[in-house]
């Protein structure tokens, strides 16, 4: 779109009209939509490497043992922001190698000239770390819960009813950071990560802001169903992962697998869904990320 202009209000005083010369226009309504179109042509050099786009934010996977390295990839998409007007911000823009947790022999690359390499990054509000653990995010969130399970007891302690109180803790406060993005990580969560987002809801219920109690278990199979549910619509993003169906009247089903015995205590069976998130966890092992805000 050309012959845009903008202009800026701020306590009832106007700026002058400048045009727009690049990018899209920041709060307009197809803005999204303008920068989907405006970013379609930003793909890899090599058909083994992954560009994964989320409105602004770029993540790019590397192999290890790529055709393309990360440093020649990472100049093609410096190149086409050139081309496109746009600047990568260095600052905001991290590398991350994954590898096994207990590996002996790591054969680790020289770190990208002026970007920094982490153990630890944020991808869309989940912490990801270089060992895929989620020991960080667990405590960020049950950080968070606590907070939002104090100003529940304030509430209740200026007269809010108790069933309000139950309403924000399932629908709005607690449970919404609980189960965000669940089955991405709930595969990777220790019988110890489980417990201690279990006591929350024994915390709630001390308090007094909550009358039911959650286990954490069964609300990792409902949605893990509920996943598995959307992901056999062929339309479906994660569609292709599934395997192909035996024959044309078969129809998929959840498979569940044996209990595992940990500490005296029998995990629930992991669901099929759990299987694809592990096929994912092997795949980004060989892989180094590099995260890229434009």
């Amino acid at each position: 779109m050309s012959g845009r202009t903008q202009a800026v209000s701020s306590f009832g005083q106007i700026s002058g009209w400048l045009p727009v010369s690049r990018s899209i226009i920041q709060g307009s309504g197809i803005g999204p939509y303008l920068y989907l179109v405006y970013a379609s042509d930003l793909r890899t050099l090599s058909p083994h490497n992954v560009i994964i786009k989320y409105a602004d934010d770029t993540t790019l996977l590397v192999r290890q043992h790529s055709s393309v390295d990360i440093i020649r990839e990472y100049d093609n998409i410096c190149a086409w922001s050139a081309r496109n007007k746009l600047t990568i911000n260095t600052d905001k823009t991290k590398e991350i190698i994954f590898h096994r947790p207990a590996s002996r022999h790591l054969n680790i690359p020289p770190p990208m000239p002026d970007i920094e390499r982490v153990t630890q990054a944020t991808l869309l509000g989940i912490d990801i770390t270089s060992t895929l653990s989620t020991v960080a995010y667990v405590n960020r969130m049950l950080l968070q819960t606590n907070q939002r399970l104090y100003l529940l007891s304030q509430l209740k302690s200026q007269g809010m009813a108790v069933q309000a109180l139950h309403q924000l803790f399932t629908t709005g406060l607690i449970m919404s950071k609980i189960t965000y993005a669940l089955p991405a990580f709930a595969e990777q969560l220790t019988v110890d990560d489980r417990n201690r987002i279990s006591a929350i809801s024994r915390k709630a219920l001390r308090r007094g802001v909550t009358h039911t109690a959650f286990d954490i278990e069964e609300i990792i199979d409902n949605f893990d169903r509920k996943l598995f549910s959307k992901i056999t619509h062929s339309g479906h993003c994660l569609h292709h992962l599934l395997p192909p169906k035996t024959s044309e009247h078969c129809s998929y089903s959840l498979r569940k697998r044996s209990c595992l015995m940990l500490n005296s205590r029998c995990i629930k069976t992991v669901l099929l869904i759990d299987v694809l998130f592990l096929m994912f966890y092997v795949f980004l092992q060989i892989f180094k990320l590099i995260y890229i805000s434009l």
